[in-house]
């Protein structure tokens, strides 16, 4: 029981759910009319998210990697890179089309954090899982509504799940967190600053 518990936490919060939740909230959040709502989606999705999933699914048709799941630190390098240009592109184009700058902020913080994760990973695997669930508490937090923040409780959550699946080490799962708090804080006060905000 405790197993099928961890999968389905594992599953239910997955960065494949989570990061284009996140995304599409932020867009609700501050989307003045219908068609943006359409266009900022279509950038975020066709820009950001897109890529990363045509990058993962060939290269499991092509066995450049065993398990969508990524176990393996080596699997995910690729991943990491793609993730990280698609990701910027989305914050470049969404701020070339004046979205909102609180839209540009959160792609922004994602497209470091995806960067930061990427270096880590050429030393140790980090968890995926955890990063993303912080990285979207935290960025709707900051940006949409402070009530966002409640949702870091499901970081210990996510991470009980990644070790007790034994896919993730503590400190892979703390250390996924942090980067993911970090970058979202340093993006959404820098961005504060710079706007003067």
């Amino acid at each position: 029981m405790t197993k099928r518990i961890a999968i389905i936490i594992s599953g239910v919060l997955s960065p494949y759910l989570i990061a284009p939740l996140a995304a599409l909230i932020s867009i609700l959040a501050y989307a003045p009319t219908t068609g943006d709502v359409i266009v900022w989606a279509a950038v975020i999705f066709g820009l950001a998210f897109f890529p990363s999933a045509i990058d993962l699914f060939a290269g499991y048709r092509y066995k450049r990697i065993p398990d969508l799941r990524l176990l393996d630190k080596a699997d995910r390098r690729e991943l990491y890179v793609v993730t990280t240009i698609s990701i910027t592109l989305s914050a470049i184009v969404l701020a070339g089309i004046d979205a909102a700058p609180e839209v540009i902020t959160v792609s922004a913080a994602s497209a470091l954090i995806c960067a930061a994760l990427g270096v880590v990973n050429q030393f140790t695997k980090v968890s995926l899982h955890t990063a993303t669930i912080t990285w979207a508490a935290s960025m709707l937090g900051f940006a949409v509504n402070p009530i966002f923040f409640a949702a870091l409780i499901l970081v210990p959550i996510v991470g009980w799940a990644r070790i007790f699946r034994g896919r993730h080490t503590l400190a892979q799962v703390m250390l996924g967190a942090l980067i993911a708090f970090g970058g979202s804080a340093l993006v959404w006060w820098s961005a504060q600053i710079l706007t003067g905000s």
